[in-house]
């Protein structure tokens, strides 16, 4: 009979998550700029992170519905690591945010909806 055990140990480091770096430190500011120029460019989309599901905070809706994309930001995750990947992932929420509200505001100022239409 072969048994496989799942185990932790905490002496290992939690491997690095490169994309989530830029997420050590939020400055609203900054957020608001990206969100900007993104729009200025054309692009619409709305950020999301991993969770038990995808979250997209700022966004009172089903995800699905929302008619020009979502985006997620890699490497984020409901299980992390470490406190320090729990910090930057909560720091990603928030950034995630601020990011969204301001491209809603984008939208709706454009009399576009952010609704799919059938």
């Amino acid at each position: 009979m072969l048994t496989l055990t799942a185990c932790s140990d905490k002496r290992i480091a939690c491997p690095k998550k490169e994309s989530l770096e830029q997420f050590r430190r939020v400055d609203d500011a900054q957020v608001i700029r990206r969100a900007d120029n993104a729009f200025d460019r054309g692009d619409k989309r709305l950020l999301g992170v991993r969770s038990v599901g995808l979250l997209v905070p700022s966004f009172g809706e089903n995800p699905d519905d929302y008619r020009f994309g979502i985006r997620v930001i890699g490497e984020t995750s409901d299980t992390p690591c470490d406190k320090d990947e729990a910090a930057l992932n909560d720091n990603a929420v928030r950034y995630s945010g601020i990011y969204n509200k301001e491209m809603l505001k984008r939208v709706a100022s454009s009399n576009q909806s952010p609704a799919k239409t059938n």
